[in-house]
């Protein structure tokens, strides 16, 4: 199949709907290309470990940093994607031609892809067409390759619920949002005060990470985590008119 050409459809279903990556499948793709840039670290320090030649360490470590830097971008305007959405049946699809995306875009989308790792994906909840937020900055998407291998659990439609007539405005969900946050915020306040009260947590722990205990470490530490998956349910959940406040009237 040309590379060039347009692909407003996918291979053998002309004129059928874009089949987007669920986030399943683009978080496997992601993980075999981190295995593969492990495995290449690996063989590096072998390989510089075996000669035990500053010159030849030199050459090696600069090439692997200049194959680290191009690999993804080379490969995704070239081939459409990576090896890791090679296996995974993906393809990295400009917005505009329908093509591939050009060398200056492919690599923009690593720098984002690279700074942000798992987080850019969670924008495929918050877009119509189950874009990450590099695929968002780049106008580009991810689709099935190839619909003849494909399953139905590989890919998703165009997501509606953001055309729902009783949408609520961004600005009122946005407001929404943000007041969720200052809520959740406040949770977490209120049970770090309970922890005190009742001797769980010392003050010395909240005046200084120093004077934590592994056990208080490893509770601020969950909840951290915890006030990041509120954060991200509300971020969610409130884009998708489903927070009391900002909720989608449904049609009747």
């Amino acid at each position: 199949m040309d590379q060039s050409a347009p692909v407003t459809a996918l291979e053998g279903e002309t004129g059928e709907e874009p089949k987007y990556a669920r986030f399943t499948r683009r978080i496997q793709a992601m993980a075999i290309d981190a295995i593969i840039f492990f495995a290449s670290i690996l063989a590096c320090l072998s390989l510089v470990t075996a000669t035990n030649n500053q010159w030849v360490a030199w050459v090696i470590g600069t090439a692997f940093c200049v194959a680290l830097i191009f690999y993804e971008a080379a490969m995704v305007a070239a081939t459409g994607g990576t090896i890791g959405h090679w296996r995974k049946n993906l393809r990295v699809v400009d917005d505009r031609t329908g093509g591939n995306i050009g060398l200056g875009k492919a690599f923009i989308r690593f720098i984002v892809k690279s700074l942000l790792g798992w987080l850019s994906l969670v924008a495929m909840f918050l877009t119509k067409r189950r874009q990450a937020f590099h695929d968002v900055l780049t106008r580009s998407t991810v689709q099935i390759r190839d619909a003849s291998i494909a399953e139905t659990h590989h890919y998703a439609a165009a997501d509606t619920v953001f055309e729902t007539p009783g949408m609520p405005s961004r600005l009122r969900r946005a407001i929404v949002i943000f007041g969720y946050m200052l809520l959740t915020a406040a949770l977490l306040q209120i049970v770090i005060l309970v922890l005190l009260i009742t001797q769980e947590m010392s003050a010395a722990c909240m005046k200084s990470n120093a004077r934590c205990s592994p056990a208080e470490t490893a509770t601020l530490e969950a909840l951290g985590l915890a006030l990041i998956g509120g954060y991200l349910l509300v971020l969610i959940q409130g884009w998708r008119g489903k927070l009391f406040g900002a909720r989608a009237k449904r049609a009747r």
